[in-house]
């Protein structure tokens, strides 16, 4: 079958009025040539002679222009782009290419919608090369410019589709407009729809107070209370963690709501959500309500709690701590403080970006029980997934293409180099080669200072650009070498690894390991607890979902200790376990003598460390700050979990290796069929 022939059936299938309206032209009218910028050209023969009908002069650069107009929105988040016609389609290629590159992809792409306005033009390129996997792409849509009527009846079926558009036009501008004016005016008629939705929610939500609230939360207020959580489907943690925490609340008696975005958030879509199901409470994991595109969307009186799982460059700068503090710490009708939003999660030290003390409350990630329990695990589950070690993560791409395909182009508009962001990366690896860590963000930037090129430009940036800076050189690269040392040095014993997530396949030296993505749940548990050990690894080195769901699964972890913050008194763990058991599962267990003079001693320090601040606070408050401490620490330092932790505990490759030489034998948690 001939290029065009298999690209036709595709578009045949997919889109047919657009078939219908090449089908009776021969491939063979419309020519090719090549451009002055060695581009190519599409040409139709008139009188014998071919003449172009696509730009023969530059239109590679022509179409690389048109595209540098609209970077910022091409570039950042799920905004869907309108292509309006193949002159010849450079623009389209570029487009296709960035979103499906390694420092773009996701699991999800980017909608782009491709209006077709010459039959001729769309023939040349089809007829040029094989362009399967454009047109196979579901995310990609073709339409014939007087056939836009069947994108709105798309639009008006499917709600979650955005109608904030990047457009990129390489035609005339008046041809454009006529065919985009539809549209635009549907746009503007949806917009109309959103203004009133948005308005109703606002008075709704408006006349809920504080003790209505307060009554609603209790259960006290006849009815249900109601919970949404919005979840970008493109990551897997996030989407499980929501999921996870809406089937806790169910159990409690909560009506819950999962809006599952697949690509892009509709503004629409959120507002009607929130018309049709009226939560009493939004938990937004990594998103501040203040966001760009989320504020007009979410109606002020509607508690909104923001969950931080992850380092968010967007959250962590002083200029989104006093946005968010503008609506939530506004005044209402009678003068007193709004206090309908909260931040949870990995919120210690966010104080600093203006984030006031009383609205940050640390909160440790979900992990569902019911999913993550020990089970009895088959021969050939143990046959497929057993192994000495398994690790599940997808920080799987060598170092440095991370640095080429990820960190330059995250940080790059901050005047960072190629050259100088490899200066980062070598000085990275030379610590942890010297068996050291970058553990904390003080000594990484105490490091990174030591390049000279590093410090020439980091000295001149902002603190909000120094701040983006380090968090993604720790997140983005760090993060990842502090991983990857670790599991070289398995490499380097000789351990039968498992790697579960994304990219370990092309890993110069890890793909042998690579086991592919495994599936959040069952499969996960199994892979767990097939393996003789399951290894947890994080740069800051603290507690983490992915960590409990290995102890909830009944497997056994291991993890790296640098810090020397997890090692832990025998007693002191076993006080700690007794507490959680009491804290988090209302189950009362009596402590030893031994083990409560321990404990003693660390609520003793705590109190000392409350009292030193204010020295007036009255026993109460004391009681419940301490408490908030404890908390706090039996959720940052899983030391406490299991009675054999230090034994789990390396930070050499020579610990690493005692670790299996004294466990030659072991299989693992789990009973056998």
């Amino acid at each position: 079958m001939n290029i065009f022939k298999n690209n036709y059936k595709i578009i045949e299938s997919r889109f047919l009025s657009l078939a219908k309206k090449i089908s009776g032209i021969s491939p063979s009218t419309v020519g090719v040539a090549s451009s002055k910028d060695n581009g190519i050209c599409y040409a139709v023969k008139n009188n014998e002679v071919w003449s172009p009908i696509t730009n023969p002069d530059n239109p590679i650069e022509t179409a690389q222009n048109i595209i540098n107009q609209n970077t910022d929105s091409i570039q950042i988040g799920f905004t869907p782009v309108i292509i309006a016609g193949l002159n010849p389609g450079y623009e389209l290629d570029i487009i296709y290419n960035y979103f499906n590159s390694s420092s773009h992809k996701s699991d999800v792409f980017r909608r782009i919608y491709v209006i077709i306005f010459s039959p001729m033009r769309f023939i040349g390129w089809l007829n040029t090369q094989d362009r399967s996997e454009i047109l196979n792409n579901t995310a990609i849509e073709f339409y014939w410019h007087e056939d836009i009527s069947l994108l709105i009846d798309i639009f008006n079926k499917e709600i979650n589709r955005s109608i904030y558009f990047s457009f990129v036009i390489s035609l005339d501008t008046t041809l454009a407009t006529k065919a985009l004016t539809p549209i635009l005016e549907f746009s503007k008629a949806r917009l109309k729809e959103t203004k009133i939705l948005t308005d109703e929610n606002e008075q709704y939500y408006k006349k809920i107070s504080d003790n209505e609230l307060a009554k609603i939360i209790k259960g006290e207020a006849g009815r249900k209370p109601r919970i949404m959580m919005p979840a970008h489907l493109a990551s897997q943690v996030v989407q499980f963690s929501a999921r996870d925490t809406l089937v806790a609340f169910e159990k409690i008696g909560w009506d819950t709501l999962f809006l599952g975005i697949e690509r892009e958030l509709s503004v629409f879509e959120l507002v009607k959500t929130i018309n049709d199901f009226k939560p009493d409470i939004v938990v937004n994991i990594n998103h501040l309500r203040t966001e760009k595109g989320n504020l007009a969307a979410y109606p002020e009186n509607l508690m909104y709690i923001t969950w931080v799982q992850d380092q968010m460059p967007q959250l962590e700068n002083s200029e989104a701590g006093n946005e968010w503090n503008k609506i939530a710490k506004k005044v209402n009708d009678e003068n007193i403080e709004q206090r309908r939003d909260l931040i949870i999660g990995y919120a210690e030290g966010l104080h600093i970006y203006n984030y006031p003390n009383d609205r940050l409350k640390q909160m440790n990630m979900i992990v569902n029980t019911s999913k993550f329990k020990p089970v009895k695990i088959s021969k050939a589950q143990l046959e497929k997934y057993g192994c000495d070690i398994c690790f599940a993560s997808n920080r799987g791409k060598d170092s440095v293409l991370t640095v080429k395909e990820n960190l330059l182009s995250d940080i790059s508009k901050f005047g960072w180099t190629e050259k100088v962001l490899m200066e980062v990366h070598d000085n990275i690896w030379s610590v942890y080669n010297d068996g050291k860590t970058l553990s904390d963000r003080a000594s990484l930037i105490t490091s990174l200072l030591n390049i000279v090129n590093f410090s020439d430009i980091y000295n001149d940036l902002s603190e909000v650009d120094k701040n983006e800076t380090i968090t993604r050189i720790q997140w983005v690269l760090n993060d990842l070498i502090y991983r990857h040392t670790v599991i070289g040095w398995c490499d380097e014993i000789g351990l039968n690894i498992n790697l579960y997530g994304k990219d370990w396949d092309k890993h110069p030296k890890f793909a042998k390991y690579a086991r592919g993505v495994i599936k959040h749940g069952d499969e996960l548990n199994i892979a767990y607890q097939s393996a003789k050990y399951a290894l947890h690894l994080n740069s800051v080195e603290g507690g983490h979902q992915r960590l409990f769901e290995i102890v909830s699964s009944g497997a056994l972890p291991i993890t790296r200790d640098s810090l020397h913050t997890s090692q832990l008194d025998v007693n002191l763990g076993s006080a700690f376990r007794k507490f959680a058991s009491k804290c988090f599962y209302k189950k009362e267990i009596q402590m030893t003598n031994e083990e409560q003079a321990v404990f003693n001693d660390f609520i003793f320090i705590q109190s000392q460390q409350v009292l030193s601040s204010d020295l007036s606070i009255e026993l109460p408050e004391l009681e419940q700050q301490v408490q908030q401490k404890i908390i706090k620490h039996l959720m940052t330092h899983p030391n406490w979990l299991l009675d054999n932790w230090n034994s789990l505990l390396f930070n050499s490759k020579e610990d690493l290796q005692n670790i299996f030489n004294n466990n030659k034998n072991i299989l693992h948690n789990s009973q056998i069929n």
